[in-house]
């Protein structure tokens, strides 16, 4: 918009007044002078002459001068409201622009007491983990020492009480400690190859005791050609897929509990989605929407009876939102539940390579499986290597087929038997199946105790056996000896294929010597009975300091490090140790952070220092040995 300046307004109209008064009183001189210069004028002409400027005057000012200096005054006194209104604009946003500042700095106060807080917070949970984990450490330990000694059964099942509980203290520990980090926001995930296949099978390993002891079975549904090989996080890719397992196998007092693995293509990413369904206690509707918060764990009978911490369904929760997915839940109380994991990873391939197994194109097997869910998992992989396959729910059926078809010359290649068949005895129908078929493998299909199956085995009345949840590479092991070397291959090749799979198996340690710093007399003592039939020294120190110099006294081929000592803690001794070893050229020497602290940052910090691995107590003794021998081949190879 367009304004006029009230200046110039004003001098106009000031000009205006002037040149009026002029040229009255330019006339009226003007008539003055004529009037005196004029003999014949009398006296009345010359006064009215006199009398005309004024009159003159007075009409200029009344009807120009006096309307002029009355706008004049109006614009000034519309410039002063101006003025005034100006001030108090500027005043008003002065006083706005202080009470911004103001809060601005109330809000940066805020955020830092915030930040203080976060980071007490993380440090006080830090300081609890590891007070709690030291003496788990030794509890755990001393406990797993004593299953190795000679116990009578009473002693045994004291000493399995007292593992069980210290481990289910470090589970509610390690719920607290993966949720507070998830609060805070310090959890990052990794990015490396992994399998999911195998990631999903090493949580059914776990849960299986559990799911035995209880009578359950469990289900392991895989399709032949899931793509699996992705990059992600596996360890929390277990977490999440444990805390589902892990509360069907609680839930589930009967039947069985079935896990399912599928994944979709998703342009370069998988979308990788695992069912967890089980048939226990079921969830109503008003919990469903409960449970998935954090310390709630739905019904309260339930709970009082199942007990936890109710935080693994929240943290798996949030885990799955960091990688692109979520958690679900369907159920019906008294029926069972299905909870649905999904999530997104990057491909390193667009499908999994395929398990090497047995060319069935011309087989034709029976599966004998009460197990609906189970009959489908096992009939789908052989019909995807190309046999034929009836499966049927009873032993009844099952031997009226064997029967049948034996007369009219149709005969099966080989039974995969179920030993818990309802009213039915599996080892003793494998033996019937033997009496009336001579010749015909039975593999017997175990979800319960192995022993029973072994010794069938053994004494041959089957030909293998293997356990549920069923295992693409030892089903594929199996069935391939028994299709083309008979019987006792089958055993023998089940027998390998069961060794492979024992993830406890340790490799003996090479001779070593290794530098064992750590402040707590007990764990030292634990860390040496650990070790106590390897063949290696181990050289104490109580402190950073004395880890520094056992380092330049002993040239270690490891060094055991624990993070919190006095004097001298474990950061500052291994940056002591690797400036050294920068100065006098020498060969890196391993150092094995032993920390009770488990927050993301503390591994962040053992790093950062110059430390090369990361184990949190309470330490496993396969877990250490396993450490031990990973760290010193690399030792040897790189010196």
């Amino acid at each position: 918009m367009n304004q006029t300046s009230p200046k110039p307004v004003r001098r106009n109209r000031q000009m205006n007044h002037e040149l009026a008064l002029g040229s009255v009183a330019l006339l009226g001189t003007g008539a003055s002078i004529a009037a005196f210069a004029l003999p014949t004028a009398g006296l009345l002409p010359q006064l009215a002459t006199l009398l005309v400027p004024l009159v003159g005057a007075a009409v200029a000012y009344t009807f120009f001068s006096r309307p002029a200096l009355a706008q004049a005054e109006g614009a000034a006194a519309s410039l002063r409201a101006e003025r005034d209104g100006a001030r108090e604009l500027a005043e008003r946003l002065r006083l706005e622009l202080e009470r911004v500042e103001g809060a601005r700095g109330s809000a940066e106060a805020a955020r830092q007491a915030a930040e203080a807080t976060a980071a007490a917070k993380a440090e006080y949970l830090a300081t609890i983990s590891k007070e709690v984990r030291t003496p788990l450490t030794g509890v755990i330990g001393m406990a797993e020492l004593l299953t190795e000694t000679q116990l009578d059964d009473e002693q045994a099942a004291l000493v399995g009480t007292v593992r069980q509980s210290a481990e289910a203290l470090q589970a509610v520990l390690s719920d607290v400690m993966d949720f507070a980090a998830l609060e805070s926001r310090e959890v990052e995930l990794e990015d490396a190859p992994f399998d999911v296949r195998q990631v999903v099978e090493g949580v059914l390993k776990r849960h299986l005791p559990e799911a035995r002891k209880k009578g359950l079975e469990l289900v392991y549904d895989v399709p032949p050609t899931l793509m699996t090989q992705s990059r992600g996080d596996a360890r929390r890719v277990s977490q999440m897929v444990s805390v589902l397992v892990g509360n069907a196998v609680k839930f589930t007092e009967r039947g069985e509990v079935l896990v399912r693995l599928a994944s979709r293509d998703r342009g370069g990413n998988a979308e990788i989605r695992v069912d967890v369904a089980d048939t226990g206690i079921g969830i109503s509707k008003d919990d469903i929407s409960k449970i998935f918060d954090p310390f709630v764990r739905g019904n309260a009978k339930a709970s009082e009876r199942y007990g936890g911490t109710g935080l693994g369904l929240s943290i798996a929760t949030r885990l799955a939102r960091l990688m692109g997915g979520r958690v679900d839940c369907r159920s019906t109380p008294g029926e069972g539940s299905v909870f649905t994991l999904s999530f997104t990873h990057r491909m390193r391939q667009t499908a999994r390579g395929e398990v090497a197994g047995p060319d069935l194109s011309e087989k034709r097997y029976l599966i004998i499986d009460d197990s609906r869910s189970a009959r489908g998992v096992f009939e789908r992989q052989l019909t995807h290597w190309g046999a034929e396959v009836v499966a049927v729910e009873s032993a009844e059926d099952g031997e009226d087929l064997l029967w049948q078809d034996t007369s009219a010359g149709e005969e099966f290649d080989a039974v995969l038997l179920d030993t818990s068949l309802p009213g039915s005895d599996g080892v003793a129908l494998a033996a019937q199946i033997g009496e009336k078929v001579p010749g015909i493998p039975v593999i017997l299909l175990v979800h319960g105790d192995p022993r029973p199956a072994s010794a069938a085995v053994a004494d041959g009345v089957a030909a293998a056996f293997v356990e549920k949840p069923m295992q693409v590479d030892a089903l594929a092991a199996v069935l391939t000896a028994a299709a083309e070397e008979g019987p006792e291959k089958a055993a023998a090749a089940r027998s390998n294929a069961r060794k492979a799979n024992i993830q406890t198996v340790q490799t003996p340690l090479s001779p070593a010597c290794i530098v064992l710093a750590d402040d707590n007399v007990a764990n030292r003592i634990l860390m040496e009975k650990f070790l106590a039939d390897e063949p290696m020294t181990l050289i104490h120190a109580p402190d950073g300091v004395g880890a520094v110099e056992s380092w330049a006294d002993w040239a270690p081929d490891l060094i055991l490090m624990d993070v919190s000592m006095p004097r001298m803690d474990g950061l500052e001794a291994t940056r002591r140790i690797r400036d050294l070893e920068r100065s006098e050229g020498l060969v890196r020497v391993p150092i094995i952070a032993l920390t009770a602290k488990a927050m993301a940052e503390d591994r962040e910090k053992c790093l950062e220092a110059g430390m090369d691995d990361y184990v949190t107590k309470p330490i496993r003794k396969a877990e250490l040995k396993s450490k031990i021998t990973e760290w010193t081949r690399r030792r040897r190879k790189s010196a």
